[in-house]
């Protein structure tokens, strides 16, 4: 009875062992293909909706964010248009992706001139205490160099002389249950000192205080110094969950 027993087992065994061998070969099979995430803002200066390598779905609408997945590989063509005018791209570069990694695109200039900045992003891991991880871009082409303060806190400068296109550390500010006042609220100087506009943190959404909380964000600074319309200068929050 044992003998038969195992024989069974064996010839499951090799059953199983041959459809697997089968599949491997199987030519229906849908080929599996190295990703990575690639988080695209869009802050041109009267920009369009943008659009990445062949994906005609979705799109990254002015003044916003958008997560995409990439093919990753060496070289992995980078490519980001607006949807009306595909073969002037903002940005055309073939980059070495890596599998599973984690990058930024953000899109700045003019529409006729846009600049861009790539970035291969180390998010730091989910912090377990009640704090945020931020860091900040600046992408305003004539804003000059920028310093972040906090309301609570305005002597005390969180990012100095941020250049235009620079991508400064992750700094890591309190983010209790409780907001003591003016800690969410932050203060964009100029190299003077001079508030040029404040961003609060919002109570809503998906970059709110409470999804923000145990998080990693980027302030994306956007706009035109002197601007109104869609190139008014303030910010985009850009969450990295």
């Amino acid at each position: 009875m044992i003998m038969k027993r195992n024989f069974k087992i064996m010839i499951f065994f090799l059953l199983t062992i041959s459809i697997m061998a089968c599949k491997k070969n199987d030519p229906n099979d849908i080929p599996i293909k190295p990703l990575a995430a690639l988080t695209i803002t869009n802050v041109i200066s009267q920009g369009k909706f943008v659009r990445l390598n062949s994906n005609v779905i979705d799109s990254c609408a002015l003044n916003n964010y958008k997560i995409f997945t990439i093919v990753a590989g060496n070289p992995s063509p980078i490519k980001a248009f607006a949807s009306s005018a595909p073969n002037t791209p903002y940005y055309h570069q073939s980059l070495n992706i890596a599998q599973g990694g984690i990058y930024s695109l953000y899109l700045t200039g003019t529409n006729a001139t846009a600049e861009a900045v790539f970035v291969k992003d180390d998010i730091p891991p989910y912090p377990s205490d009640d704090v945020v991880n931020v860091r900040l871009v600046n992408l305003s082409p004539n804003a000059g160099v920028i310093n972040v303060t906090l309301a609570s806190t305005p002597n005390v400068n969180l990012f100095t002389n941020v250049a235009y296109k620079q991508v400064t550390d992750f700094i890591t500010l309190p983010l209790p249950a409780v907001i003591p006042s003016g800690t969410n609220v932050f203060q964009f100087r100029n190299a003077t000192g001079t508030v040029l506009f404040t961003y609060t943190l919002p109570t809503t959404g998906t970059i709110s205080i409470a999804s923000s909380r145990h998080r990693n964000i980027t302030l994306a600074l956007k706009g035109i110094l002197g601007g109104s319309g869609t190139d008014v200068l303030g910010v985009i929050g850009v969450p990295h969950y």
